[in-house]
């Protein structure tokens, strides 16, 4: 378990983090660039991070951010590359011939060695980041489970209203909650009108499977917990998905409702960040910073859609594409470092610099 864990998973994983850290970069640039564009096309960047946080491969291509970076990316397979920054470990036994050694006259004492003298063991560093690592993905994911039980026992008592929408007693704001079958939780406190925006808000997340989407960012926030540009990656993903359905709702609804909409978030915000996977709530995600992006809100021309669209899908290909890498020199089948015994036999050799033989007389000839 220990040997899989350092030499193998967390590098494996530091690789992916070290390579997504360079996207999260380059997608926070692009969404600077994109300030003024819908929130839709900044969020569909957080894409291409998601999908070098939680995949070890990609395709190659010539268009390749990390090509123009020259990252050292290697061929996994004929079809997909990987970029490889922290080679692991490979505890490999190495056979070497018997090497001439100064004679000890039979006469002369051997003197023993104390304890303290002895080499203590060396401390494998790389295990026990290993460990650590371990552990704060399972405390993380522990904390959202309790989270997510301690919130379904204040939802006992809830009444359906229509459909997959619930009101609930003891939550101050909504959210969506549920995985395969979600459900649309609101405030009793709720007025008519309040509930027609932001159920239509609650109901673009699952539409568009934000609940999903949110999920697989925790987890690989989780994965990546070590790596502070994922956890800004992550929050500023979560706000870019709540500006974009708040746009939705006024473009659907009319810009008659951008200030009652914009009283109601800030009556229900949450006041804190919501880090765990579930659920989506309406009032996180920074409400002042969403408050005013709706108020300078207009609905967008043409052009600026088209130009937007265009710059969003050329960073996603360059961000999500690998560099042509070398093949491999492992064999497929194990993880030696010699590819045949001619290799092994032609490189022990040429180490040697002095080889002893011995003969049945129990002479012994060296050899330079």
């Amino acid at each position: 378990m220990t040997a899989f864990l350092s030499q193998t998973l967390f590098p494996t994983l530091l690789n992916m983090s070290l390579t997504a850290g360079i996207v999260i970069l380059c997608v926070i640039a692009a969404r600077l660039a994109l300030k003024r564009a819908p929130k839709v096309f900044s969020y569909a960047l957080w894409a291409v991070v998601l999908f070098r946080l939680l995949c070890p491969v990609s395709l190659p291509s010539g268009i390749s951010l990390l090509g123009a970076l020259d990252a050292p990316a290697r061929q996994a397979s004929p079809v997909v590359s990987t970029v490889t920054y922290v080679q692991p470990q490979q505890q490999t036994e190495v056979f070497q011939p018997q090497t001439a050694k100064p004679e000890r006259p039979a006469s002369e004492p051997v003197a023993p060695v104390a304890p303290e003298q002895q080499a203590a063991p060396a401390v494998d560093w790389s295990a026990v980041a290993a460990w650590v690592w371990l552990a704060g993905v399972l405390g993380m994911a522990g904390y959202s489970i309790f989270a997510l039980l301690r919130l379904r026992r204040r939802l006992v008592g809830s009444l359906r209203l229509r459909d997959n929408i619930y009101l609930a007693d003891h939550i101050s704001t909504p959210f969506v909650l549920g995985l395969v079958r979600p459900k649309i939780y609101l405030p009793s406190t709720l007025t008519e009108g309040e509930m027609g925006y932001i159920i239509r808000h609650e109901q673009y997340h699952i539409r568009h499977g934000d609940h999903v989407v949110k999920v697989l960012a925790f987890a690989a926030l989780c994965l990546h917990w070590f790596n502070p540009l994922v956890w800004a990656a992550f929050i500023l993903a979560g706000k870019d998905m709540e500006m974009r359905c708040d746009e939705a709702v006024v473009r659907q609804l009319g810009e008659r409702v951008k200030a009652d909409y914009s009283a109601s978030l800030l009556a229900l915000a949450t006041g804190r960040l919501t880090i765990a996977g579930t659920p989506l709530a309406f009032g996180e995600g920074d409400p002042k910073g969403r408050i005013r992006n709706l108020l300078r809100w207009k609905r967008p021309r043409m052009w600026l859609s088209l130009v937007a669209g265009v710059a969003c899908v050329a960073v996603i290909a360059a961000c999500a594409a690998n560099p042509a890498g070398q093949a491999s020199q492992t064999p497929a089948g194990g993880g030696g470092q010699y590819q045949s015994m001619e290799d092994f036999a032609q490189q022990t050799m040429d180490s040697v610099k002095k080889v002893t033989y011995s003969k049945f007389s129990g002479e012994t000839v060296a050899d330079e």
